[in-house]
């Protein structure tokens, strides 16, 4: 039996709803709600499926609608969301809670969390030092209360590539192939991998565990062709790839992986960012050697084509292994949310894993790089999965947006005031205004159609929208957006006053603009601080202060050179008499610009 009256009150408190609410229920095949006022009756499979019920009734009861009736039954076995754990920042124990009932509360049901090395391995006290990693204390607490919740929590880590915090250790140098990878066929890799694997089985109850495997870079090509000489990378990686899976075996657990490899092995020609191909038949030795019953994760993360999707997940096929779907919350490549490409790139997916049959749905929530957005702004990514994971549910961006709405209290509207942040379009460097600590003071050309209004407009609206429980995020973002539009209005303006000796302007730049922007990255700084230090382990920040700090001092250097020049005590602006380029490199890569 379910604890009734604790999910009752936590789905409340979660939709932040203190009205009165009468909950009979009972055992169904899918979910039913009835509600005659706030009297309600729900039938349920599962948890999850009593905790959207909740949920659900509580909106149509704030809709004031005397009598209700809904059936939905779960037509994806498992929706759920891998939370990066690695790269920068990590959800504290209680942050990790909360995003576990707004999950529940829309009918999600698993939660990966991936940790590449921050995860307590007592053998290897270098694992996670320093990075605030997950004690097993931690992880048995998250995984008490995500099965409270309905969710299960699923081990996610690493067992060969994107090992770089393991690898730059002394320690580790004898089992490193190079600065990310593991060295396969070392018996003491397998060791380290199996400690990695047995802590995972003993700290967490979920009998899923996800080891990884992708983007094997340089594989045979370190400290394997030093010992071995010239190998088959296919061979070296499949061989790997069974150990792995035999390990995970032996202490009970069913492994997946992302796919991504299978697919490159198999083409022609594979390129930098281009995982899979459904053109290129996987290489008949994959399929002699992949273990049949290792599930393979699909990871697509800029697709919007259904067509594409399709085509892909049939290719998995011959692989033997049940295909996942994964997807992306655009959240990684700047501080805000980037509302319009996540449903253009995740509705598609998800439809056409409905299509397929597939069983399992996740969506991947990076962190990456020191400059993704707060973890709460994925919330509308599982207002999406809720209603496309219940057969009967409407999957309208209103339906959507409703329920984001009714279970965060957060405004799908006001979220998508910050896409203009995500247009490369609309910013003087041909990759994007998120660059926003690029210097000012260049000699370089915005667009044609300064679009520094449609920033201040949209940071206008953003200040407009108040909520208790996302005033921090919503100020953050119209603040970035004001940044952002300043930063338009110097790059676009400052050069060609300049070339014309528009004094006055230049005076106005070194006296109100530059210092505004200023003003606004210490703002800023502080209110990320704040955010960081109230949902998040202290440990990571560093980074994104530190380009902070830059971008201030940025600033500070071109109040000082402006100074310089309009009170007379320079002749020119050595910087803005340059020849105009442009910066369109041919690849972003090589730009030295980071953003904030």
């Amino acid at each position: 039996m379910i604890n009734e009256n604790f999910l009752t009150q936590k789905i409340c408190a979660t939709c932040s709803y203190d009205g009165e609410l009468n909950i009979t229920s009972y055992k169904s095949d899918k979910l039913i709600i009835d509600g005659k006022g706030t009297d309600v009756s729900i039938g349920y499979s599962d948890i999850t499926d009593f905790c959207r019920g909740i949920s659900l009734a509580i909106m149509h009861i704030r809709n004031n609608e005397k009598e209700f009736h809904i059936e939905q039954k779960r037509r994806i076995k498992t929706t759920g969301v891998m939370l990066d754990s690695s790269y920068e920042g990590m959800l504290t124990v209680d942050s990790i809670k909360q995003y576990i009932d707004y999950m529940a509360s829309m009918g999600l049901n698993m939660l990966m969390l991936y940790t590449e090395d921050t995860y307590e391995v007592p053998k290897y006290p270098e694992m996670g030092y320093q990075r605030g990693r997950y004690t097993k204390e931690e992880f048995a607490e998250i995984d008490s209360y995500a099965a409270s919740m309905g969710v299960e929590l699923i081990g996610c880590i690493q067992t060969l590539g994107h090992m770089s915090q393991v690898v730059k250790w002394a320690s580790f140098s004898d089992i490193a192939e190079n600065d990310a990878l593991l060295l396969p066929g070392e018996e003491r890799t397998y060791e380290f991998i199996e400690e990695c694997i047995k802590t995972i089985s003993e700290n967490i109850s979920s009998r899923r565990i996800h080891v990884g495997l992708d983007e094997t870079f340089g594989l045979c090509e370190g400290q394997y062709k030093t010992i071995h000489g010239e190998s088959d990378p296919l061979e070296v990686y499949t061989d790997h790839v069974n150990r792995v899976c035999d390990i995970c075996k032996k202490y009970g657990l069913k492994p997946m992986m992302w796919s991504d490899c299978f697919f490159r092995f198999s083409m022609n020609n594979p390129g930098y960012g281009i995982q899979y191909s459904a053109t290129e038949p996987i290489n008949p030795r994959i399929l002699e050697k992949v273990p049949k019953d290792m599930e393979m994760v699909y990871w697509e993360y800029e697709e919007q084509s259904y067509t594409n999707y399709d085509a892909v997940i049939k290719a998995h096929k011959p692989l033997g292994g049940n295909c996942i779907m994964a997807t992306a919350a655009w959240t990684w490549d700047g501080q805000l949310p980037y509302i319009d490409y996540t449903f253009k790139t995740q509705t598609p997916a998800i439809q056409a894993a409905i299509d397929n049959g597939l069983d399992t749905v996740l969506a991947t929530v990076w962190v990456s790089g020191s400059k993704a957005g707060d973890y709460f702004w994925t919330l509308p990514t599982l207002a999406i999965y809720g209603q496309y994971g219940y057969e009967g549910a409407d999957t309208s961006y209103e339906a959507v947006s409703k329920l984001l709405k009714n279970c965060t209290d957060m405004d799908m509207d006001a979220l998508k005031l910050c896409d203009p942040y995500h247009s490369h379009e609309k910013f003087m460097f041909y990759f994007g205004e998120k660059y926003v600590d690029c210097p000012v003071l260049i000699n370089t050309v915005g667009t044609t159609d300064n679009p520094t209004d449609e920033y201040m407009e949209a940071s206008q609206k953003m200040k407009a929208y108040k909520n208790e429980k996302w005033d921090v995020l919503y100020s953050f973002a119209a603040d970035l957006l004001e940044l952002v539009g300043l930063k338009c209005e110097l790059i676009n303006k400052l050069q060609p006053a300049y070339a014309s000796g528009d004094t006055k302007y230049l005076k106005k730049c070194a006296n109100e603009i530059v210092p505004k922007t200023i003003e606004l990255l210490k703002s800023l700084r502080e209110q990320r601080q704040a955010r960081w230090l109230d949902v998040q382990k202290p440990f990571g920040f560093g980074r994104i202060n530190a380009h902070y700090g830059e971008a201030i001092a940025e600033m500070e250097y071109t109040k000082f050179r402006l100074d310089s020049y309009v009170s007379g005590k320079l002749n020119k602006l050595e910087e803005l008499e340059q020849e105009n380029l442009g910066f369109r490199y041919a690849d972003d890569k090589k730009c030295e610009f980071r953003y904030i």
